[in-house]
């Protein structure tokens, strides 16, 4: 995780990203009411996109046999597959976010607690790995030109998220092809969405460690003072 802002004032980046999901939600409750056509929808059984929830994770948990699941667990991703709630509330997330205090790096909750948010306590909640190598996050064109043919066919390095998803449910084997796509579909869902509908080609440096997840941390990138999410 980043360090504390520098000014006692300013927001943590996971707080910004919860605000700006809540205002999102906001103004498409109070905006235009009328149908629209959801681009993450237009083919029959295509997920809905939905950023900063799991339930773009949850949907897939029918589709994943029990090879899958046991290689996902084998990358120190299982926690992903015991998801139990799939929407974030907006209430909860206020609440939750106005309870963080900078200063500790902790959630406090009067009368009830606290709760630290270090790499720490996000390894023990998600189980995710925790090693000394930050997470490589930024563009290598050498590198996804050598993987996209294999993933997602030649010329297209940015699918949409949801067509990640497909080509998950669409793997036979749990080969280096599925973790890879798995991997990628955690971080534009869950670890580091963007505003996009479609994947960040910065996700392909961190797939030359699909084998080795032990040796990543998670919680950090390899760029100083950056968090993966």
């Amino acid at each position: 995780l980043p360090p504390s802002p520098p000014h006692p004032g300013a927001p943590h980046p996971l707080l910004q990203r919860l605000a700006h999901a809540m205002a999102r939600r906001k103004k498409a409750r109070v905006g235009d009411n009328s149908p629209k056509k959801d681009e993450n929808n237009d083919a029959k059984g295509a997920l809905k996109r939905n950023r900063f929830s799991p339930a773009a994770i949850v949907k897939l948990y029918d589709d994943l046999t029990v090879d899958k699941k046991t290689v996902i667990r084998r990358m120190f991703l299982g926690s992903f597959l015991d998801i139990k709630c799939e929407v974030l509330h907006n209430y909860l997330v206020d609440y939750v976010a106005r309870s963080y205090d900078n200063s500790s790096r902790s959630f406090i909750f009067p009368g009830r607690g606290v709760l630290p948010l270090t790499e720490q306590s996000v390894h023990e909640v998600l189980g995710a790995p925790n090693g000394l190598d930050g997470v490589p996050y930024h563009e290598d064109h050498a590198l996804e030109d050598e993987l996209v043919p294999d993933l997602f066919g030649i010329g297209n390095s940015r699918p949409k998220v949801s067509d990640v998803a497909k080509a998950i449910i669409a793997c036979e084997v749990a080969d280096d092809r599925f973790k890879r796509l798995w991997l990628i579909y955690v971080v534009s869902t869950c670890l580091a969405p963007t505003t996009d509908t479609k994947i960040s080609n910065k996700c392909y440096p961190m797939l030359a460690y699909i084998n080795r997840m032990e040796d990543l941390n998670m919680q950090i990138t390899s760029r100083p003072a950056h968090a993966l999410f």
